[in-house]
């Protein structure tokens, strides 16, 4: 019999007994990259003046995301670089931009930067709804982060009134195929016939074909069902494209807080209900696949000569 899935860190598994530990950094959501877990900012954020002290010319301002504040916030120590750079607020009318001090122009994509980038993200989620911004989005100095916050002011605000309290939760549903091949010759008497049929022979080809068919039309049944009774507890749904033969599905709901201790339950009993399932279950994330917002930035053009 399959066993619920727990946490670990912030994510969720099949393979350990039940055992509730301590919130944890976890993994992000597909399509992206997913880094390493990481611990969340144990404090709470102090209010600070807009802009601290070290800024020069040769820095950039990096932005991690924009949140809903009527002060100026700072969340310690934990941004890009080595040591960790300061991260704080600029804000402008009730918005407030996540930022910190970078190099001037999109930093390299390295490990340690990405996880520096999530690592803000989720400690600023434990606190705040955040509007999650991508990784790379570096301007020249305060001034271009509070004229972002102007141009869009209204798009953002009406995004995170949507998106205030709910949290992204991820799921990922593994199933062993083989298996699953086996059941389907065990109730298709035709499809058990042509599995014994010479390899390469027009049957065994009819065979393959006709398993491929079985397989797929079996997954998403199987995807649907999980969907539909997780979808009561959940706000909205996002419903992506596996990755791999092995994944049944890939998917991120939208839950309020108060819901996730309820959404946590529905995965457990789904998972002690499929034994030949593995469930991945993780987050909380600021919510990637439901901030649907667009920026048109004006870049700086290189110089040409005359």
């Amino acid at each position: 019999m399959a066993r619920p899935p727990v946490r670990k860190g912030s994510s969720r598994t099949t393979k350990r007994p039940a055992k509730r530990r301590p919130r944890a950094s976890a993994k992000p959501p597909l399509p992206i990259a997913e880094p390493e877990p990481l611990r969340a900012a144990a404090t709470a954020p102090t209010v600070t003046p807009a802009v601290p002290e070290g800024l020069s010319p040769a820095h950039g301002l990096y932005v991690y995301g924009v949140l809903r504040t009527e002060e100026a916030l700072n969340f310690g120590l934990i941004g890009l670089g080595v040591p960790p750079s300061e991260v704080w607020t600029v804000l402008y009318r009730g918005l407030g931009a996540v930022v910190s001090k970078g190099p001037r122009g999109v930093p390299d994509p390295t490990r340690d930067n990405l996880l520096a980038h999530h690592r803000v993200q989720e400690a600023v989620i434990h606190g705040h709804t955040l509007l999650p911004m991508a990784f790379g989005l570096t301007f020249p100095g305060p001034e271009d982060v509070t004229e972002l916050l102007r141009s869009a002011h209204d798009a953002f605000t009406d995004v995170l009134s949507r998106l205030e309290g709910h949290i992204e939760l991820g799921l990922k549903v593994l199933w062993d195929q083989d298996r699953a091949a086996r059941e389907l010759e065990q109730v298709d008497a035709e499809l058990a016939r042509l599995a014994g049929q010479p390899p390469d022979s027009p049957a065994r080809l009819e065979y393959e074909r006709r398993l491929e068919s079985a397989l797929r039309e079996r997954a998403q049944h199987e995807g649907n069902s999980i969907v539909e009774t997780l979808r009561p507890v959940a706000a909205a749904t996002r419903v992506v494209s596996p990755v791999g033969e092995r994944m049944l599905l890939n998917a991120a709901f939208l839950v309020a807080r108060e819901q996730e201790a309820a959404f946590d339950a529905r995965v457990k009993s789904l998972a002690a209900k499929h034994a030949m399932l593995t469930f991945q279950f993780t987050g909380p994330w600021a919510p990637y696949h439901f901030a649907d917002i667009r920026l048109r930035l004006k870049r700086e053009e290189p110089a040409r000569d005359r």
